[in-house]
């Protein structure tokens, strides 16, 4: 009956959690010991231990995680007349959370937790003694420090790790007359099973997503079809038509266009430029005055004044490889300074490009 209640408890929670973990691994653990008179043992060494942790997601919002582990502290010690061994075997809970994440490989957690003495037993030659009547090993301890983990393998149901842990457990209380406290080394894999149920969230989250997203895409599309400039100059006339609002321009000013923080020049203007590059080759008593403008409704002022330095620059070398020497230009960036139409941010995201008189 109580096998049927845990499993029903582990599987409601598992459907609950978003993963499950399950880890386990070879342990080392040094034992800093001192007896009753406050000295140590040099003969005592880590031997060889095992660990397992089982690991669930809060079953709320929150940045930790908790879950069930059972460590074991070995050592041995002694001397070649005499050896002995200590087998130490705790259980308890603990909780941890993210503090650094690298690459989507690499994460460095903090970890906590409480354990007590489950199993524990001594060997002095071929005699063998319980700890759980020792004071230093029995009661309760607190359990403190780090894990590293590395992603091996991930997959649609399960996400595959390597895990180094170190851990320090000190004992909540007086411990006696001789003090003990343990420094673990944890060297494990990590198998880590994702709920169906979340999977089946997830999936739908990053569909509903996506399609935010497309609606986006399509709404800043039409956007820009109902903002698009469309530039004309017919004859001697000097009348530009920019979202269906006429423009009358000064004499041999061309105005180029740009989209919302970009400063790439639209294939668009090239004829206009073109006919700007043919007019100053045959008409030598011209130079060409260039300034840029960027609207004051997006970014700060310097990011504006960089933006116009760079429009400028595009439209220049666009003139250059039509054939204008680099001589013949006068730059003038006014950045936000300059706003040429206070009802449509769209006028002023553009270069205006002048003729004027050589002098030199």
């Amino acid at each position: 009956m109580s096998k049927n209640i845990l499993f029903f408890v582990f599987l409601t929670t598992y459907l609950h959690s978003q993963t499950i973990e399950i880890e386990g691994g070879l342990s080392y653990s040094n034992y800093n010991y001192e007896n009753s008179s406050n000295a140590s043992n040099p003969n005592v060494k880590a031997d060889l231990a095992g660990y397992l942790k089982i690991q669930l997601d809060t079953l709320f919002s929150s940045p930790f995680n908790y879950g069930i582990k059972l460590q074991q502290h070995n050592a041995t010690g002694g001397n070649q007349a005499q050896a002995y061994n200590w087998n130490a075997l705790y259980g308890g809970l603990f909780v941890n959370t993210n503090i650094l994440k690298i690459n989507d490989r690499i994460n460095i957690k903090a970890q906590a937790g409480l354990s007590a003495l489950m199993f524990g037993e001594q060997q002095i030659g071929g005699a063998k003694y319980r700890l759980r009547s020792e004071k230093e090993f029995n009661g309760l301890w607190q359990n403190f420090g780090g894990q590293a983990t590395l992603k091996i393998k991930d997959a649609s149901m399960w996400t595959i790790l390597a895990s180094y842990s170190i851990e320090q457990s000190i004992k909540l209380g007086e411990q006696g007359p001789e003090s003990l406290n343990f420094l673990s080394q944890n060297f494990g894999l990590i198998i880590r099973l994702k709920s169906p149920k979340k999977e089946e969230e997830k999936e739908k989250e990053e569909e509903e997503e996506e399609e935010e997203e497309e609606e986006e895409e399509e709404e800043e599309e039409k956007q820009d079809e109902n903002t698009e400039e469309t530039i004309t100059n017919e004859g001697d006339s000097n009348i530009t038509i920019i979202n269906n609002e006429s423009i009358e321009y000064p004499f041999g000013l061309v105005a180029v266009f740009f989209e919302k923080n970009k400063s790439k020049v639209s294939r668009s203007f090239y004829t206009k430029l073109e006919e700007l590059s043919s007019y100053v080759e045959e008409n030598p008593n011209f130079k060409i005055k260039v300034s840029g403008y960027a609207d004051s409704a997006t970014g700060n002022t310097s990011l504006n004044q960089a933006l116009s330095i760079q429009r400028v620059q595009s439209v220049i070398d666009v003139l250059i490889e039509m054939g204008v020497s680099p001589d013949l230009f006068e730059v003038n960036p006014m950045g936000e300074t300059l706003l040429f139409s206070q009802s449509l941010y769209d006028l002023n995201r553009r270069v205006d490009v002048e003729l004027i008189i050589n002098e030199e």
